[in-house]
């Protein structure tokens, strides 16, 4: 054999064992599950991103109105008109998002409207999160909320809430 072939072949070789390498690592880490720090990242931050990213939405059926401005109508005085009262235009598009997005993700939820103590709006839930409150508010290791305070000056302020429960 030459000594250009038996380079070649040692390449070849070199090439072959680096692609068998690559294989094993992209099988590994591809069936490694996340970590327990991502994991709860994810939960802190899945509640509080998306509260904050519902009350910036407009309505186009309520004159572009965004849900924080129905939200503060609906909890004083329902003087926006949409097709509805704006408290039932809020919930309608409120359970359309989530059905395209928490629903879709197979993620369990309780969402609230609330002025002092009060619910502004029928509350909001999916999966595990039930009457009996099997996502338990009191244990940390379940539950991640997310919540923002709207103000409704002079009134107050709304306390806008997403539970997010871990699976």
């Amino acid at each position: 054999m030459k000594r250009s072939q038996a380079e070649i072949m040692g390449l070849a070789i070199i090439v072959l064992l680096i692609s068998v390498g690559f294989i094993f690592y992209v099988a590994f880490t591809v069936t490694k599950t996340p970590s327990r720090v991502a994991e709860v990242y994810k939960y802190d931050q899945m509640g509080e991103n998306m509260v904050n990213a519902l009350l910036e939405i407009t309505v186009p059926d309520c004159e572009d109105y965004s849900i924080e401005q129905l939200i503060s109508d609906c909890a004083m005085q329902e003087r926006i008109r949409c097709p509805a009262s704006s408290c039932d235009e809020l919930r309608d598009v409120i359970e359309t998002i989530f059905e395209g997005t928490l629903n879709h993700w197979y993620v369990s939820y309780y969402f609230t409207i609330k002025k002092d103590d009060n619910d502004i709006m029928t509350p909001i839930n999916a999966g595990d999160y039930n009457e009996e409150r099997s996502c338990d508010p009191e244990n940390d290791e379940t539950e991640r909320p997310g919540w923002l305070p709207v103000s409704v000056f002079p009134y107050g302020d709304v306390i806008v809430r997403l539970d997010i429960c871990r699976k």
